[in-house]
C-alpha cells in the first residue's frame, strides 16, 4: 500500500518481484473481497517525499498530525478486518529513525508513527512490524530476507538489517573511583576525591 508520488512504494514493490502495488488499504481489501488471497505480509508506505527535515517545523508538525491520524485509521481497519487476521502489516518509513551511533533522524513526522505502532504492536503481538530503510540498492535487494526474520522492529543501511538489542556494557567505561582516594563522590557523571567525606 503506498501513495501515489511516493517512489518508495514503486521501488520496494520492484525489490519484491514485482509486488503489486494499491494506493489505499481500501484497494486492498477490495480485491481480497473480489476473490484474491491475502498476502502474507502487506508494507503499509509511510515515507514523505517532502517533509524530511526540521527546517520547516510547522509544516513537519502538521504533517506528523495527518501522518498518525491517516496510519491509526489504517491500524484500526487492518486489525478489525478478520480477512487480514493471518497477515503482518509492515509500516515503512524512510530516515526515521537512528539505525547507527551518530545518525541523523531525516523525517522527524515518520519518526512519530514509530510511537503509534510500537503501542498497536503491544495490543496485536505479531501483526505489526517497524521497518526503516535507506533506499539503497543494496537495502532494498535485502529486503525480502529481512522480512522472512519476523523481527518487530528493523532499519536496514547499507543492505544490513539493525534490529534492537540489549548488549552487555564495556567493561572499560565503567566508573573508577579516583586513584589514591579513600573516600569519592559521584558528581557530574565520574567519580571524585571527596576528602571532607
Amino acid at each position: 500500500v503506498a501513495p501515489a508520488g511516493v517512489p518508495l512504494g514503486a521501488a520496494l514493490a520492484d525489490a519484491l518481484s514485482g509486488a503489486p502495488v494499491r494506493e489505499t488499504f481500501a484497494a486492498l481489501r477490495e480485491g481480497v473481497a473480489a476473490g484474491g488471497e491475502a498476502p502474507d505480509v502487506v508494507l503499509a508506505v509511510c515515507a514523505t517525499p517532502g517533509h524530511r527535515g526540521a527546517d520547516d517545523v510547522e509544516g513537519a508538525a502538521a504533517y506528523a498530525r495527518l501522518a498518525t491520524v491517516t496510519l491509526l485509521s489504517l491500524l484500526k481497519e487492518w486489525v478489525d478486518d478478520p480477512a487480514f487476521a493471518a497477515s503482518r502489516l509492515v509500516v515503512v518509513t524512510r530516515g526515521a529513525v537512528a539505525a547507527r551511533p551518530g545518525e541523523a533522524v531525516g523525517d522527524l513526522p515518520g519518526a512519530s508513527l514509530w510511537g503509534l505502532v510500537r503501542s498497536a504492536q503491544a495490543e496485536n503481538p505479531g501483526r505489526l512490524t517497524l521497518l526503516d530503510v535507506d533506499e539503497s540498492e543494496e537495502s532494498l535487494a535485502a529486503l525480502p530476507g529481512v522480512l522472512a526474520l519476523g523481527e518487530p522492529e528493523l532499519a536496514l543501511r547499507g543492505g544490513r538489517a539493525f534490529v534492537p538489542r540489549l548488549v552487555r556494557d564495556d567493561a572499560s567505561a565503567r566508573l573508577a573511583p579516583p586513584v589514591g582516594a579513600t573516600t569519592w563522590r559521584l558528581s557530574g557523571g565520574a567519580l571524585v576525591d571527596a576528602p571532607e567525606a
